[in-house]
C-alpha cells in the first residue's frame, strides 16, 4: 500500500506467503543477510528458500546484493556429500576449492583431494590441477553406437603395452629382438621381427 501511495506500479521483493513457514523463511533470509553463515550453510539456506519457499534465484540475488550466477553456484555446493561438507567446514577450506571439487564425479577422489588441500595448504590453482589429473584418469563410459578413444598422456603406459606385446610374441614362438634407448626428450625402440618359421612349424 505504501508503494502504491508513492505511485509505484512494480517493486523488487521476495514474497513470503502467510503461514507457519513464514517465520522460518524470514529467519533464513535474516541469517543470510547477517553475513555470519559459512558458505555451505548459506548454500543450504538458499536451497531452502528456492525449493521450499519458491523464491527464484534472481530475487535472492537482488535481496543479497549479488548475482543469480553466484546464488546458483553456491546452491550447487549442496550436491557435495555430507562427510565432505563437514570436513570443508571444520578445516576452513575456501569456497573456490569446494566449487572446483564439484567437477569430480567420484566421491572418494573429492575427499582425497580435499584432505590433501587442507593438509598442504594448496592454492585453488594447484587443486584444480589435481582435479584435472584425476579426471583424466577416470574411465569414460562408451557412447551408445559409438567408439570410445581413451586419451592417456603418460608415455610409460604405452611403453609397458609395447613390452607386453613383445613378451606375448616371444611366448608364441616369434623371434623378436627389441632394443630400447632412453634419450633426453624421447624413448627410441627398435624392433627386429624374424620372418623365418621354426622347423616344427613347417
Amino acid at each position: 500500500m505504501a508503494c502504491r501511495m508513492l505511485g509505484m506500479t512494480h517493486v523488487d521483493a521476495v514474497v513470503l506467503w502467510p503461514g507457519p513457514q513464514t517465520q522460518n523463511a524470514q529467519q533464513l533470509m535474516d541469517s543470510l543477510l547477517s553475513g555470519r553463515l559459512h558458505y555451505l550453510e548459506q548454500a543450504h539456506a538458499l536451497q531452502s528458500l528456492s525449493t521450499v519457499y519458491g523464491c527464484n534465484r534472481e530475487e535472492l540475488a537482488r535481496a543479497l546484493g549479488t548475482t543469480a550466477a553466484v546464488v546458483s553456484a553456491r546452491i550447487h555446493l549442496v550436491a557435495l556429500d555430507e562427510e565432505l561438507q563437514i570436513f570443508l567446514m571444520e578445516e576452513g577450506v575456501p569456497e573456490r576449492i569446494a566449487q572446483a571439487l564439484l567437477r569430480l564425479p567420484d566421491r572418494e577422489a573429492r575427499m582425497l583431494i580435499a584432505r590433501k588441500a587442507a593438509a598442504q595448504g594448496l592454492s585453488v590453482r594447484e587443486v584444480e590441477a589435481l582435479i584435472s589429473s584425476a579426471i583424466n584418469r577416470l574411465p569414460v563410459p562408451p557412447m551408445p553406437g559409438g567408439r570410445t578413444i581413451y586419451r592417456m598422456r603418460d608415455h610409460r603406459l604405452y611403453l609397458n603395452a609395447i613390452r607386453s606385446i613383445i613378451a606375448q610374441m616371444r611366448e608364441a614362438g616369434v623371434e623378436v629382438a627389441a632394443d630400447e634407448h632412453q634419450a633426453a626428450d624421447r624413448v627410441e625402440i627398435t624392433l627386429a621381427i624374424s620372418t623365418r618359421r621354426r622347423r616344427s612349424e613347417r
